[in-house]
Order: structure tokens, then sequence, then C-alpha cells
């Protein structure tokens, strides 16, 4: 069953060209532990489940990787010019995993990007994609791919503890209004 899923996905962002190119130009830039992740990758998973002909728009491309070496914030905006200079016309977000960081509350460094990934908010979100020299595919899913291939949304374990963040985050997203077919825990 979970090879099954793993192999749907993989056609799922195969399928894609223009993840695909976003996947090699971060590829060429060799970072440590690096993924595309979350909303570019859940949100085609969900748009192609859902049908869709048409991608759903996206705020930005999280880049992800884990750099204990170089944790300088200068660090990611070099990273973040050199994916403009390949795609301009791409929000791109970078970010180390390594470096510890304030958003919603103080969280301490992550010794990998699977470690960071799983503090974000929903388990389908926690989901990371790379693409390796051979183009065959690798998958950062602390929870696994069941919650975003089965269509259910539910608080990763970082929410369980602030289950408001979780439920302020589904609403402003209006997942189920874009994707009807989702099933949001709380």
């Amino acid at each position: 069953m979970v090879n099954d899923l793993r192999e749907k996905f993989i056609s799922i962002i195969k399928k894609d060209d223009e993840l695909i190119e976003l996947l090699r130009i971060v590829r060429d830039l060799d970072l440590p532990d690096c993924y595309i992740g979350a909303g570019a990758v859940r949100n085609l998973v969900w748009d192609s489940l859902h049908g869709y002909e048409k991608r759903t728009s996206l705020n930005d491309i999280d880049v992800v990787y884990c750099d204990s070496n170089d944790v300088r914030a200068e660090r990611d905006i070099e990273i973040w010019r050199k994916l403009c200079e390949n795609r301009g016309d791409v929000e791109w977000n970078v970010f180390n995993q390594a470096r510890p960081y304030i958003r919603d509350k103080p969280r301490t460094t992550s010794n990998s990007t699977v470690e960071g990934i799983a503090t974000w908010p929903e388990t389908p979100t926690c989901i990371g994609v790379r693409l390796n020299g051979d183009d065959s595919f690798d998958i950062c899913a602390p929870y696994g791919i069941e919650d975003l291939m089965g269509l259910v949304v539910r608080p990763s374990g970082n929410s369980i503890g602030n289950l408001e963040l979780y439920k302020g985050r589904v609403l402003k997203k209006r997942w189920k209004e874009i994707w009807p077919r989702l099933e949001i825990l709380y």
C-alpha cells in the first residue's frame, strides 16, 4: 500500500513540468539535505487528486535545506538570489533548517531537514521532494504521505500543542473551499 502511494505520488510530481524545472534548478545548487516542500508539493497533489487541470496558484516555493556549517541568514539570501537568477518570476522562500528562528514561537535548531519539516503545522504540509542527479526522487515526509494522498488534514506533532495556530491556518488558507474533498480534522 505504501509503495503504491509512493508511486502514485511520484507520478503526480513527474507530470508537472514546472515543478520538475524548479526541482532541477534547486538540485543544481547542490545544497545539503535540500528539498522543495510545503504548498508547492501539497497543492499539486491535491489539485491532481481533485482532477483539476489548472494548478492552484501558489504564494511561494519553499526551499529548505540543513547546513550547520553556515547558519548565517545571509546565506539564505545568497541562495535566494541564485534562484531568482534562474527563475525571477518565482517567489522563492529559502530557509536553512539548522538555523533557529522565531515564526509563531521560538524553536531550537534542527539537525536535519526532516526534523525541520516535522515542525510545520499540518501533516500534508510536512512534505518535501528533491530531484537527484539520476532524476530519481527523494521524499521527505516525517509523518508519511498517507494524509496528503488521502486528502486528510490534521495537525502535525508540532501543532498539537497549538491548535489555534492550526485552526487559523486552515481557515485563512480556505483549503476546504478550494479542495472540497478534503477531510479536515481538529
